[in-house]
């Protein structure tokens, strides 16, 4: 990636982390970072771009970016964040007008509550993403989740403990999954509605 510039200053003291107009710059990429993360009076940004994804994948070229923001306090701290793919390719298909956006709020980065939406565009099929999130007590809740792919949609809630199992229901529901096998590389055909329970026994995944 050549040459890799840094300016500015970032630091960690007793307060929190403190970014003053840091950069770091090269061929491939572009970060930035101000302001600060502290127990009181939170107010801080970050935005990375990278020039073309394919420099890491095989599966999905692309420029990206991704924006971050938290204001706040320790009681009520707000963070936003939004990844977005302009135009690319996925799967050797075209990608357009990628983009995944969340809103939350919560007492530290660790106690978030909040919803997340995004959409994008493969080749000819629309996909649509929507639902709601937490994170509490090492517990991480994906609820009321629905992701539309053409005329395929999957939606459900699901839970994973701080063991690292999953309990909650998905349903799928796709007249054709040859269309949503295609957005991973694989091959399937046929029509799917199914319904898969998660559930956790004596310490052990069941599904």
């Amino acid at each position: 990636v050549g040459t890799t510039r840094l300016s500015g200053g970032l630091a960690r003291d007793t307060e929190g982390i403190r970014a003053d107009g840091f950069q770091l710059v090269n061929e491939a990429l572009n970060l930035e970072a101000d302001g600060v993360y502290a127990a009181e009076d939170t107010d801080i940004g970050a935005q990375l771009t990278v020039d073309d994804l394919g420099r890491i994948s095989a599966d999905v070229t692309g420029g990206a970016s991704l924006e971050l923001r938290a204001t706040g306090g320790i009681e009520a701290l707000q963070v936003t964040a939004t990844a977005a793919i302009p135009e690319g390719t996925l799967q050797g298909r075209p990608l357009e007008g990628a983009r995944v956006a969340i809103t939350a709020e919560g007492a530290s980065a660790a106690e978030l509550a909040g919803t997340i939406d995004g959409g994008a565009r493969v080749g000819d099929l629309p996909i649509d993403l929507s639902g709601a999130f937490s994170i509490l007590d090492d517990v991480q809740r994906l609820q009321e989740f629905l992701l539309t792919a053409g005329s395929s949609r999957f939606e459900g809630t699901v839970a994973r403990g701080a063991d690292g199992l999953f309990a909650g229901t998905v349903e799928i529901a796709s007249p054709d999954i040859a269309e949503v096998a295609a957005l991973g590389g694989a091959e399937a055909s046929g029509e799917v509605a199914a319904t898969l329970v998660l559930s956790r026994s004596v310490n052990r995944q069941r599904a």
